[in-house]
């Protein structure tokens, strides 16, 4: 049901781009950004299960307690996603 609405995003963008009257350029770069937020969220939720589920355990590595709350390992993926996806 959610990927059915992802799947909409696109006619929603063109949609906003006419009704805004934003430059072609001007929404082609809200497009990538958005396009990159999704892509970085989607590898932050990858990484996030590797930890919680895999072998790796790199959630419960924060501290001795295990006490990660799920906001903390949402911001150390993400981090690792964004740091992930701009560096050579």
């Amino acid at each position: 049901l959610r990927l059915a609405r992802l799947l909409r995003l696109g006619r929603i963008l063109s949609r906003l781009q006419v009704r805004s009257g934003l430059k072609y350029a001007q929404s082609m770069a809200i497009h990538f950004g958005l396009h990159g937020i999704f892509l970085a969220h989607c590898a932050a939720c990858v990484w996030y299960a590797i930890g919680a589920f895999g072998g790796g355990k790199w959630v419960s590595a924060k501290d001795p307690h295990n006490e990660w709350q799920a906001a903390d390992a949402y911001v150390a993926s993400i981090y690792w996603a964004i740091t992930t996806m701009s560096t050579k």
